[in-house]
């Protein structure tokens, strides 16, 4: 944290005026000892600059990644004869991101459409999630439990409402008492 030019100086003043060690009056103003020093040596507070890169061309490297967009950063260091932070932070100035991976699923091609097209409107057709669902609460009850997984509810609740869900289940279980 940087402090302030002004408490900089009231603070050496009075150590200065009551001939306090570094010490105390880093107790005293809650400051580090260190900084103390410092404020001592150099009373003015090192400003940060935007400073140009000295040892990569800009122009360079963006041409550079127009004509090898995939090179690593590391190949990159070696051609340009710096370090790979180095052109990470340079890549970082020109807003150049690291590639990313892009997931597709591949599309079907005209002999696996023959093959799965077919499969796939029957298998829609004959499963019906709530028509699963109420088969194995029912063999459930059946089987003399007393209770349904509350995940198996939560997923009729979903698909029906819980109203309907509950009032399912509890046909279900007279139905078997």
């Amino acid at each position: 944290m940087t402090y302030p030019l002004k408490f900089r100086q009231h603070v050496l003043a009075i150590k200065e005026k009551e001939k306090l060690t570094y010490a105390k009056t880093a107790s005293r103003f809650g400051v580090g000892m260190a900084s103390l020093m410092r404020w001592n040596r150099r009373i003015t507070p090192c400003t940060t600059h935007n400073k140009p890169a000295t040892k990569i061309d800009m122009e360079a490297l963006a041409q550079d990644v127009a004509t090898y967009p995939d090179d690593y950063q590391y190949e990159r260091a070696q051609r340009f004869g710096v370090s790979a932070q180095g052109i990470r932070h340079a890549l970082k100035r020109l807003r150049v991101s690291r590639k990313k991976k892009h997931f597709s699923i591949p599309k079907l091609t005209p002999r696996s459409e023959k093959i799965f097209k077919p499969l796939s409107k029957p298998i829609k057709q004959r499963i019906d999630p709530l028509f699963i669902l109420t088969k194995v609460a029912s063999r459930r009850i059946g089987q003399g439990s007393t209770a349904i997984h509350l995940r198996e509810k939560d997923v009729m609740a979903k698909m029906i409402g819980w109203r309907k869900a509950e009032l399912i289940l509890s046909a279900l279980y007279w139905k078997e008492r």
